[in-house]
Order: C-alpha cells, then sequence, then structure tokens
C-alpha cells in the first residue's frame, strides 16, 4: 500500500522548468562571441593541468606499446 501511495505522490509533482538556454537570458562569456557563460565561476574552474597526468616517459614501455599499437592499427 505503501509502494502505491509514493508511486501516487511521485506522479502528482510538479516538473522542474528547464534551465535557460537562450543568450540573452544565460549571457555570453565575450559579447558577440556566441559562447555561453557556463554555470561555474571562471574562478571555480578546476584546474585541467593537475587532473590529467603527464605524458609517459620515453624510457618507460608506454610509448612503444602505443607505437606498436598504432602499427597494428595501420
Amino acid at each position: 500500500m505503501a509502494c502505491a501511495l509514493l508511486l501516487v505522490l511521485t506522479g502528482c509533482q510538479t516538473p522542474t522548468p528547464p534551465p535557460p538556454t537562450s543568450a540573452e537570458v544565460v549571457g555570453e562569456c565575450r559579447p558577440g562571441s556566441g559562447y555561453l557563460r557556463g554555470y561555474l565561476d571562471p574562478k571555480a574552474l578546476p584546474d585541467s593541468l593537475a587532473l590529467l597526468p603527464g605524458p609517459p616517459v620515453n624510457e618507460s614501455a608506454a610509448p612503444a606499446a602505443g607505437q606498436g599499437l598504432a602499427d597494428l592499427l595501420k
């Protein structure tokens, strides 16, 4: 019975409106650029260089394995 009541009540919820997508409402990064502002403040953007590891060292097996796979797929 509780499950049926839960289903009925969730069906009665009002849907959330879609977020705005027009440049007039959201704003542009630079006027006339066509690039809309994101949801993060520019100061809160993650450092992408800190997220990704550096390239493999030439002496490691990784470059040779990558080259071997590239040669195999040719």
